[in-house]
């Protein structure tokens, strides 16, 4: 059995989706936690204590494979043995790309996904640039639910960039749609929940 952790409850159908796409006859669940997202948000930082309580709660319940979903959450998954849902794809597009254009709607997820970048460049000895494609004024629409304003924003504010980069990476799960508004530009774009889910369930066998 293996468990989502998401900030919103907006992600639970497409990673119910996924899952079933790559379905390997295990048990899927699903916990969702706003408070942890919301609490960065206000503070600039992640209330770890909190995290380790979701954390436990899981883990009481019987599961020990858990994949966080929200990417500003990330340092702390990696201090708790949790997976990030960002981590392959980031492996991915560097191995791949040297010039990254970081697409960010909260600012409690543009340091985090930075540092994963730079993490997982030097674990290959690469050099890359990051150009930060700052899109927070487009989050109030997600958080209105009006997701289709969320991602046309992105999109118009991506494009400015789109030929000053190697590849576009959309650093949150909630952007994922705006890789298909940008699909007829000839550079790629990038984002984690396909890759993640493929990825982090490959042998698992529980």
């Amino acid at each position: 059995m293996i468990a989502f952790l998401h900030t919103s409850q907006a992600h639970i159908t497409r990673f119910s989706e996924l899952s079933n796409n790559h379905h390997l006859g295990f048990e899927v669940q699903h916990y969702v936690n706003e408070e942890l997202l919301k609490t960065a948000l206000a503070n600039g930082k992640v209330d770890e204590d909190a995290f380790i309580r979701q954390i436990e709660i899981i883990r009481n319940a019987g599961i020990e494979k858990i994949i966080c979903t929200c990417s500003t959450l990330g340092s702390v998954c990696d201090k708790n043995g949790v997976l990030r849902i960002d981590r392959p794809v980031v492996e991915y597009m560097v191995g791949k790309y040297s010039k990254i254009g970081m697409v960010y709607s909260t600012t409690s997820t543009k340091f985090v996904s930075q540092e994963l970048i730079k993490d997982c460049a030097k674990d290959i000895g690469k050099k890359v640039t990051i150009e930060s494609i700052d899109c927070t004024g487009c989050w109030p629409d997600f958080e209105k639910g009006d997701k289709m304003t969320y991602y046309q924003g992105i999109k118009e504010r991506t494009l400015k960039y789109m030929h000053s980069v190697d590849v576009i990476f959309l650093a949150q799960a909630s952007m994922e749609n705006v890789r298909g508004l940008l699909e007829n530009e000839s550079v790629e774009v990038l984002t984690s929940p396909e890759i993640g889910v493929r990825t982090l369930l490959q042998g698992h066998n529980n």
